[in-house]
């Protein structure tokens, strides 16, 4: 279950960054496949409709530019997941990530 913190709880978990024993870093590389591109888009859009943008010509343009791009269209879906901490008790303070089309195996 997704929820999105409020400007309160984001504060509190702010602090919480300063100390070691809360402190986690995560490095994994997977594979995935996208099986359902309109999915994919629906997951990505998400992000383009929390007001990020600073008007609608400017939204309008960034979504533009990854509508029909698998690897764009992911690397949002991710961001968003991230900020709106769809694991619960988990909220990426940084974030490093990047998204590529796999290369066939050998």
């Amino acid at each position: 279950m997704s929820h999105e913190l409020s400007s309160a709880d984001l504060m509190a978990i702010a602090h919480l960054k300063d100390d070691p024993t809360r402190r986690f870093e995560l490095t994994a590389e997977i594979t995935i496949v996208v099986h359902d591109l309109d999915a994919l888009r629906a997951a990505a859009r998400k992000s383009f409709d929390h007001g990020r943008f600073a008007s609608e010509k400017e939204r309008a343009r960034a979504w533009a530019a990854i509508e029909d791009n698998p690897t764009g269209l992911i690397s949002q879906a991710i961001d968003f997941a991230r900020l709106t901490e769809d694991i619960p008790g988990l909220l990426g303070h940084t974030a490093d990530w990047t998204v590529r089309r796999a290369t066939p195996d050998p």
